[in-house]
């Protein structure tokens, strides 16, 4: 049984990591090449997430989770968690490039690119567990 579980989690969470990645590289991309070059990093981020945010809720309604509730419903609380989920991204974000160990041995892109990926990662596992429990109600 241990191992159903196990396997059933990890499917789950390799799934979610591909809707993820879909996802991530059309924020990546927004936020590296549009708002980032428009707007201070805390507020690039905000608005990169907000199109990721709805490209991934799209991905988990018909590909990864089974909805234990209605649409509305899901789509609020996901959204609200995902809001959640993206200031504490945008503040580790703001912390992240001006990590003095970015700044001193890396271009500004990079720097940037960097403390993206970071800020997501972080998100990332945030983001699993959250949505995991709004769309199906369980935490496994």
């Amino acid at each position: 049984m241990k191992n159903l579980l196990t396997l059933k989690f990890g499917k789950s969470v390799f799934k979610f990591g591909l809707g993820s990645v879909v996802a991530t590289v059309v924020d990546l991309l927004l936020f590296v090449f549009v708002f980032s070059l428009i707007l201070s990093p805390f507020y690039a981020y905000l608005a990169a997430a907000a199109i990721g945010i709805s490209v991934n809720f799209l991905i988990q309604k018909m590909f990864i989770f089974e909805m234990k509730k209605s649409v509305y419903s899901t789509f609020l609380l996901s959204v609200s968690a995902s809001i959640i989920t993206t200031l504490i991204g945008a503040f580790l974000i703001e912390e992240f490039v001006q990590w003095s160990i970015l700044t001193e041995n890396l271009e500004e892109i990079q720097v940037k690119t960097l403390a993206y990926i970071l800020a997501t990662g972080i998100r990332f596992f945030l983001n699993f567990f959250s949505k995991k429990y709004i769309f199906e109600r369980k935490f496994i």
